[in-house]
């Protein structure tokens, strides 16, 4: 899906320089952090990726504990992965001492030796790093597709400079792998609508599958992925909807009712696709469900939700510091740590208010919604459900908000750019 003005090749050194450049703020300096104690914990749960791929135990009864189920497994794979492709696989054992007091210092933590080498922490971090570099490209591709070049640009630099992002996307823990796959979510349902308004059946339901799959990544690395199945499924009754309501507005439509029923089905089918092989690949990539899954699905939702103390206890107070942190805090808002003015907040409104019109007159022409629906609900849906969900006022859980939020704004920035570039042209009579 290159743009049909760009050569292959310059397209290729163009996405090639973009990633390095991207990659760099997230690997600068990456064995300098402050150690967080959650890193030591991801680092020792790397056991269950041995335990199932390279001994295929699957009956050890650590798969039983608490430590199997309080967090989903796909976060431990991939670190597992990673050190083991690394070859430092067999050194994981090493880890099974070092317990973090969270009571105490980190310098107290250090001084106990609980500690991990320099290597095992360097492959881990850059693992993460990775996750962080490739979603900041990601942006860049969906906003190149669904907006222009210049908009994909301002918005993956937007993510790559944004505070939160370069603090906890190198460290060990899952958040840089869910924002990416709840990212790549997007990037899987542009192919998916791009297919489905082409009629073509054959593309359209193997893409399913492959939503379905990221689904399960998605979900796999945090239970707060599910956001990835919410945002599709809202998009696929989205479509729906439009269908029926132009269909029930249009009577010279009424004569392709099969062909729209058909469509119906389809989508529906699609959502069916997806969701079965999330649950599918949810349940075999986590032995602790083997026995029951459902009880066990439940057991682990039961636990996350008993886990916290809810400090953030009303709507209320979830909305204001959701919406404090991502456009007002020094963690989130870019354009005011580098500007000291509260732009954010402004520029993503407007960028929002600019998407519902420019897709209003789309449906009214067009009798069918656009790609930059898709931007639009991705924002609603992660929003409204990390609203609805956040426990506690911790800034990391505002994660997955960046993607979607980089993406409005850098939309507007874009936009005021071009505007901006077509009036001087014109003034110039070029």
């Amino acid at each position: 899906m290159m743009s049909k003005a760009t050569p292959l090749y310059k397209e290729i050194i163009i996405n090639i320089l973009l990633i390095i450049l991207l990659l760099i703020p997230f690997i600068n300096k990456i064995n300098e952090h402050s150690l967080h104690g959650d890193e030591i914990g991801w680092l020792y749960s790397t056991k269950f990726f041995t335990l199932l791929f390279i001994e295929h135990d699957i009956n050890n009864k650590q798969f039983k504990d608490v430590f199997s189920y309080d967090q989903p497994p796909v976060g431990r794979y991939i670190i597992g992965l990673a050190l083991t492709i690394s070859g430092y696989g067999d050194r994981i054992k090493e880890l099974k001492d070092l317990r973090w007091d969270y009571s105490k210092s980190e310098a107290w933590n250090r001084l106990h030796g609980v500690m991990p080498q320099d290597d095992i922490l360097y492959i881990g971090r850059l693992t993460m790093a990775l996750f962080g570099a490739f979603t900041c490209f990601l942006i860049y591709w969906i906003g190149k597709k669904i907006f222009s070049r210049t908009t994909g640009i301002i918005a993956s630099f937007l993510l790559v400079f944004t505070p939160e992002m370069l603090l906890w996307c190198p460290r060990i823990k899952t958040d840089a792998p869910l924002i990416f796959f709840l990212t790549a979510n997007v990037a899987l349902m542009i192919f998916f609508y791009h297919f489905l308004i082409e009629k073509k059946t054959k593309k359209t339901l193997p893409l399913a599958i492959l939503i379905g799959i990221n689904i399960f990544l998605s979900v796999g690395v945090k239970l707060n992925g599910s956001l990835a199945g919410l945002t599709f499924i809202a998009f696929c009754i989205y479509i729906i909807l439009i269908k029926i309501l132009r269909h029930k507005l249009s009577p010279t439509l009424s004569a392709a009712s099969q062909k729209i029923d058909l469509e119906i089905k389809m989508i529906f089918g699609s959502i069916l696709i997806a969701l079965s092989t999330a649950l599918f690949l949810f349940i075999i990539s986590n032995p602790f469900l083997y026995e029951n899954p459902i009880k066990g699905m439940v057991k682990m939702i039961c636990y996350r939700m008993t886990a916290h103390h809810y400090i953030l206890n009303s709507f209320w107070k979830k909305f204001h510091f959701v919406f404090n942190q991502v456009f007002f805090s020094e963690n989130f808002a870019v354009l005011k740590v580098f500007l000291k003015i509260p732009l954010d907040f402004c520029l993503f409104i407007s960028g929002i208010i600019l998407i519902i019109l420019d897709e209003s007159k789309h449906i009214i022409k067009s009798g069918h919604p656009s790609l930059k629906s898709i931007v639009l609900l991705w924002t609603v849906v992660t929003f409204t459900g990390i609203i609805t969900w956040i426990p506690l006022d911790w800034s990391m859980y505002c994660l997955p908000l960046i993607p979607c939020t980089a993406m409005i704004i850098g939309y507007t920035v874009g936009h005021l750019v071009n505007s901006v570039r077509h009036q001087f042209l014109k003034k110039n009579g070029v």
